[in-house]
């Protein structure tokens, strides 16, 4: 699946990856007069690792969208470049689908279209 960074003018960057990691619940043990019990504690949010082949406007907190026009609001914690790649590590502050989904996914394909053509040199 393909994800595309969302510019400030709704502009589309192609991502190289964007891979999400599920956040996980802390299991701990409380103590209790007959021993102890086993209690979930607070789930960890997801967090995410993107690269991309070129600079983006802004690092700090962006969306990103998917072929599938789920939007994810993202805030970056750590970059960094390594052989032309900009690599940007944090979390998923939330998630959802997009209000317009069929416009959304028109948008993402033509921008696939449109730079995949771009790198054919059509």
């Amino acid at each position: 699946m393909e994800h595309f960074y969302i510019t400030d003018g709704a502009k589309l960057i192609r991502l190289l990856g964007f891979a999400i990691t599920p956040g996980t619940a802390t299991v701990i043990r409380v103590p209790t007069i007959n021993g102890s019990v086993i209690q979930q504690g607070r789930r960890n949010p997801d967090t995410f690792l993107l690269r991309v082949s070129q600079l983006l406007p802004t690092a700090g907190g962006f969306r990103v969208i998917d072929e599938n026009g789920i939007v994810y609001n993202c805030v970056g914690s750590n970059v960094n470049v390594l052989n032309g790649v900009l690599s940007i590590g944090g979390v998923i502050a939330a998630s959802w689908e997009a209000e317009q989904r069929e416009a959304a996914i028109a948008a993402v394909k033509a921008a696939k279209d449109e730079q995949q053509g771009a790198f054919n040199g059509t």
